[in-house]
């Protein structure tokens, strides 16, 4: 679980961001601080434990720690995770730098040696399709003479260095909301969820968008999807392709899945039980991982699929302190992840 401030203005050199891990009794077992990040996710690939802290990234195992320190950052913008292989790529809002904008990464190998560099513009969503390493960028207004319409698909080959494997145009007002992407089972797909700006209505509903890259050709499809009573809002690292279908968790915390082929219909499967503001969920394949941070911390485990419960609740006592407690932001951001294979 990693906790950091939610607002990036009021990020200062005294903000911490924390990374704890526990065990099947709510037990700490592990504990990370440093320099504070907006957004920190914390990555689970191999046996290690992947986390960018503001001035370094850390690669945690159950007895060491290996830290690799970077150039400041205060913004994760987006994720990719390799748990089958051990790589993990964090890419950082980076802001402006020799009067472009740019959007620096961090990328973990198999073996745990770290590469790092930059492209121009936003990273709107990442993914590993097997073990390519994959981006989508778009432009920025900020700081940028380009044409903000200019998108590009990156990869980053097996020395780090980032390559332009298709380039198109999308209309700015038309981008990702899923920082991180899912990638279909034969790794030829890059699948991620859009939305036209004008379709996003003040209740938070709005009509989402089926985009698909080929990873080889760079040839899009997109499909508009129905979500006709449903809130366009996306949880961050809820995105995951079962078979032929993607599912997806609203910020309502309902489970929604729709075809990769043919029907624009989406299906509302199950809803999360309890869904609060104070709720955060993450999906790794089937698994979905849930924390409730309010009043009686506990963590839990659901079937993506049936909605069944997998793992009883497990107490987190000692977490009503840190949730209560104040940042010089005044507000806290909580991600979740599964730790099983550590």
């Amino acid at each position: 679980m990693s906790i950091s401030p939610r607002g990036v203005e009021s990020i200062d050199e005294i903000d911490n961001s924390m990374v704890f891990a526990f065990d099947s009794n709510g037990e700490i077992v592990g504990r990370s601080e440093g320099q504070s990040i907006h957004s920190l996710q914390a990555s689970i690939s191999g046996r290690s434990a992947v986390v960018p802290f503001g001035d370094r990234v850390s690669i945690l195992t159950e007895n060491s720690s290996n830290e690799f320190p970077i150039e400041r950052e205060s913004i994760v913008q987006s994720v990719a995770n390799a748990p089958s292989s051990g790589a993990v790529t964090i890419w950082f809002n980076s802001g402006i730098s020799n009067g472009r904008y740019v959007n620096r990464f961090a990328s973990v190998s198999a073996d745990g040696s770290l590469k790092t560099g930059s492209v121009p513009g936003m990273v709107f969503s990442s993914v590993y399709c097997g073990d390519r390493n994959f981006a989508l960028v778009r432009e920025s207004y900020i700081g940028s003479t380009g044409n903000p319409e200019d998108n590009y698909l990156y990869e980053l080959d097996g020395s780090g260095f980032p390559t332009v494997r298709a380039e198109w145009k999308y209309p700015s007002y038309f981008s990702s909301i899923t920082p991180t992407g899912a990638c279909t089972s034969d790794g030829k797909k890059f699948v991620s969820l859009y939305i036209w700006e004008d379709a996003i209505s003040s209740d938070g509903s709005g009509d989402l968008t089926l985009v698909q890259i080929d990873t080889e050709t760079g040839v899009r499809s997109e499909r508009p999807l129905d979500m006709s009573g449903h809130t366009w809002v996306t949880e961050r690292s809820s995105l995951s392709i079962i078979g032929d279908r993607l599912y997806w968790i609203t910020g309502d915390g309902e489970v929604m899945s729709s075809a990769l082929e043919g029907s624009s219909g989406v299906e509302r499967k199950w809803i999360i039980p309890e869904w609060h503001d104070r709720v955060r969920v993450s999906v790794e394949g089937d698994k979905v991982s849930f924390l409730d941070f309010g009043n009686s911390p506990f963590y839990a485990e659901f079937d993506l699929i049936s909605g069944n419960q997998t793992l009883d609740a497990i107490e987190l006592p000692w977490l009503n302190e840190i949730a209560g407690s104040d940042t010089l932001s005044g507000k806290t951001q909580y991600t979740v992840s599964d730790v099983d294979n550590i």
